[in-house]
């Protein structure tokens, strides 16, 4: 009964059952679906792959912004290691209480210098680090939108 009524559905009017013609007519008749679900097919692996294509973009600059971080953190940990040994030179040259107080004051005044400045150099790039790091992504989402919107209009 399934059989007659799929059969009875997939008849084309005006020609027999089973004919060339009407395995023709089924052919003419879907083919612009199955057309436009391969266009779709199509259009959603290109998307996904430009989505794979951008999240790693965003991985590889992450992993160079963490490199650049890592040198600057480096570098400053060993600016810091040298000033504490030209701070222990100065120190042991201080001759009386009142030396020692000024080498003090002064390797405060430079370690304060070097920690703001150290640091906004750190900041200055993870900064980048992100922007970088996220500009495919965001991109990728504005083209997301932009595609969203299309569909919308059509």
């Amino acid at each position: 009964m399934l059989q007659r009524s799929i059969s009875a559905s997939l008849q084309v009017p005006g020609r027999s059952p089973g004919s060339t013609a009407t395995m023709t007519a089924h052919i003419t008749h879907w083919q612009p679906t199955a057309d436009a679900m391969a266009k779709t097919t199509q259009a959603a692996t290109q998307f996904g792959r430009s989505n794979l294509e951008a999240l790693t973009q965003s991985a590889q600059a992450s992993l160079a912004g963490m490199q650049d971080l890592s040198r600057l953190y480096v570098a400053a940990v060993q600016g810091l290691m040298q000033q504490t040994m030209e701070s222990t030179k100065a120190f042991a040259g201080a001759k009386a209480p009142q030396d020692v107080l000024a080498v003090q004051a002064s390797l405060t005044r430079a370690s304060i210098e070097r920690m703001l400045g150290e640091g906004a150099k750190l900041q200055q790039a993870a900064q980048k680090m992100v922007e970088q790091a996220s500009a495919p992504l965001t991109r990728r989402v504005a083209a997301a939108a932009q595609q969203a919107k299309l569909a919308q209009a059509a």
